[in-house]
């Protein structure tokens, strides 16, 4: 007898049921399954060792949400029909099926395109590949200007791809601050008058939820060691990159060299190569490259490896800290010119939005008014509307200065 649904095991919500046809066809196919390859939270594991999970795990975590989500409305007697049901059941299965290695951290680097519209070619790829019409979800996607309960489910500040990318990123790296209720949440949600809305009873729950993010992206997203890392990895694959183009023969696989030397052009046959490389292609490359005839690469490389990251420092202001110019006659004495010493001393800025007040969160009053939650919380009536930092990285003793 032929098995009509599985189930999969989730550290966090225990069963996650797979029962629709298609579904199954898009898990099981390998477009889906490369996610499997792809680690959540980029680098993170550099500075919290546990951080090993996959952009796999969370797009069926991101599904079993959904599924909640559309039972608890259905409850409340918010009509959706099958195939409304059917459209935001594949948006959270596929909303990151664009994601290359390491997720955001090569995001426009290994292809001058972000995770979204990878997506979406993806999607495209993919519906012609298994005969399904995925227009619906292409569409769904796209349309930011949509205010409906249906594209808050799937993109705003309370969606199931945060619900779940908070609570499984704290679980993994061990930021307990970062815990949030999901249940609590979803019990609580109410659509009126075509827009999703949270009751007034879960105000404490979302005050955290909002809180717990915050922490989330001090901790973890940005924390200097993490983003070290990361800039690091940029930096390799633009050397490698500007080698290749050059001329410079590198060990590396024929679709990771077809992106390198891509141009402006994306065509099918890129999108095809980027879907081929995994996160074991590009350390297999570094660690190829840590032998290359170029000083550059070679120690870049090789600081990877041996997590002798860049140093750190963050400044509010955007000065330059004077430690840099100790470094950059280091580097000139070691004979690095001046285009060279580009790919050690790096400035990188970051802005983290707190609370978008243009996009807010609507709670449904005791009376049933709907208002804005920034209007009735205290907490996030304190948040500022964003914060940049800038960062600086640059090389020191007892790290990759010694490996030059």
């Amino acid at each position: 007898m032929k098995k009509r649904f599985f189930y999969i095991v989730d550290p966090l919500y225990g069963f996650i049921d797979v029962r629709d046809e298609v579904c199954r066809n898009i898990i099981k196919h390998r477009y889906f399954q490369r996610l499997r390859r792809i680690t959540q939270t980029g680098l993170a594991f550099y500075v919290y060792p546990s951080a090993t999970h996959n952009r796999f795990a969370h797009s069926l975590g991101v599904y079993h949400l959904m599924g909640i989500a559309i039972n608890e409305l259905k409850k409340k007697r918010c009509f959706i029909s099958q195939e409304e049901e059917n459209l935001l059941i594949y948006c959270s299965l596929l909303h990151d099926i664009g994601h290359g290695p390491f997720s955001h951290v090569l995001e426009n680097v290994l292809i001058p395109l972000d995770h979204e519209k990878l997506s979406l070619k993806v999607i495209d790829l993919l519906a012609r590949e298994i005969e399904e019409d995925f227009s619906g979800v292409i569409k769904m996607l796209t349309v930011k200007e949509d205010d409906s309960f249906m594209r808050a489910l799937i993109a705003s500040q309370m969606d199931m791809d945060r619900l779940d990318y908070l609570g499984r990123d704290s679980f993994f790296t061990g930021v307990a601050e970062g815990t949030i209720g999901q249940h609590r949440i979803l019990k609580t949600l109410s659509v009126l008058n075509g827009k999703l809305a949270i009751e007034e009873k879960a105000l404490l729950s979302i005050e955290n939820f909002l809180h717990a993010r915050m922490v989330m992206y001090k901790q973890v997203y940005l924390h200097k060691t993490v983003l070290s890392a990361e800039v690091l990895l940029i930096k390799i694959i633009e050397r490698a990159r500007e080698l290749i183009n050059s001329g410079v023969t590198l060990p590396v696989t024929s679709c990771l060299l077809h992106v390198l030397r891509q141009k402006t052009e994306i065509t099918d046959d890129t999108i095809l190569s980027f879907l081929e490389i995994d996160e074991a292609e590009i350390w297999s490359a570094i660690k190829q490259w840590r032998t290359a005839t170029d000083r550059v690469l070679s120690c870049l490389c090789e600081s990877l490896l041996l997590r002798r990251l860049y140093k750190a420092e963050i400044s509010i202001n955007g000065d330059m800290p004077g430690s840099i110019d100790t470094a950059i006659k280091k580097l000139k004495k070691r004979g690095f010119t001046e285009k060279e010493i580009d790919y050690f001393i790096v400035r990188k800025k970051e802005k983290f939005t707190f609370y978008d007040r243009k996009n807010p969160i609507l709670v449904l009053r005791k009376d049933g008014s709907i208002t804005e939650i920034h209007e009735i919380s205290p907490l996030i009536a304190t948040y500022p509307e964003s914060q940049s930092f800038v960062f600086y990285f640059y090389p020191q003793e007892g790290g990759m200065l010694d490996i030059l």
